[in-house]
């Protein structure tokens, strides 16, 4: 039995090691994220009639779900991150 809860402690670790490196990836990630949006926003708002090539691949591409997207996705993978490390602190 103590080598089992041995093996699940350093499982925990393990997991919450990882869990913590991406999580706090992530807000980094995000705020660079926010960085080139804004970036983007101010492109679109002072540069209105962009190429055709650049219409093209912002239609392919689907920037305008891209842009409303991003932002949450980053946001679900921290709440997953977080539930994750709540899971391991159970253990």
């Amino acid at each position: 039995m103590p080598s089992l809860g041995c093996l699940v402690v350093g499982i925990a670790y393990e997991i919450n090691d990882s869990v913590n490196f991406i999580g706090g990836n992530l807000v980094q990630t995000n705020n660079y994220i926010q960085d080139l949006l804004e970036i983007l926003r101010l492109y679109q708002q002072h540069y209105a009639n962009p190429t055709t090539e650049t219409q093209e691949k912002a239609e392919a591409i689907d920037l305008e779900f891209l842009i409303e997207g991003l932002p949450n996705l980053l946001n679900s993978m921290n709440l997953k991150a977080d539930r994750i490390q709540q899971i391991v602190l159970s253990l």
